[in-house]
């Protein structure tokens, strides 16, 4: 999919040539994982993917509640198969960072890493990215302007339990304007 945008948007797929597994000439489409606009060829055409690989597709049970000051706050759940199922990722992302001892960064089996980090810091690593694929997806889905960095509150982690969090942010303000 190749067109010019005026302001992001999160596309399923991009074409870019030079990433492609058949090189510059094929015209075969990429996966796109990453949201910073990306200048292709010498059309300068600007393309946009989103990072939620599978987060579009899928929809979460939220309740919104409007606050005042122009915010408000998200109430959703994530279905406890996947959040199970990104275990893997956050041992890996944790592993890629930890230094233990005996081993080389990076290096740390997982069943060592577990033992000596605790199942809390994995499920912590769980939720963060659990969360960072469903929050844009809510967003999307319910069609919200939402402004700066949210403040999120985890209320029920636990493994084979679904991820329960509220998510408090600032939305651009509803302007009535009265008939003249």
């Amino acid at each position: 999919v190749r067109r010019q945008m005026p302001r992001p948007d999160f596309d399923r797929e991009c074409f870019d040539p030079e990433l492609s597994a058949e090189g510059p000439q094929s015209k075969s489409l990429r996966l796109g994982h990453c949201c910073e606009p990306v200048l292709h060829g010498l059309e300068n055409t600007l393309i946009y993917c989103a990072s939620m690989e599978q987060s579009e597709t899928k929809k979460y049970t939220a309740k919104i509640k409007k606050l005042p000051r122009s915010q408000i706050e998200i109430s959703a759940i994530i279905p406890a198969m996947e959040f199970d199922a990104v275990r893997s990722e956050a041992i890996r992302r944790i592993g890629a960072d930890a230094e233990l001892p005996g081993f080389r960064k990076g290096h740390v089996p997982e069943s060592i890493l577990v033992a000596k980090l605790g199942e809390g810091a994995i499920l912590e690593e769980m939720a963060e990215i659990s969360i960072g694929k469903a929050y844009p997806s809510v967003i999307v889905d319910n069609k919200l302007d939402v402004l700066g960095r949210p403040e999120v509150r985890i209320t029920k982690i636990a493994m084979g339990n679904p991820l329960e969090f509220t998510i408090v942010t600032a939305v651009f303000p509803e302007i009535n304007l009265p008939d003249y």
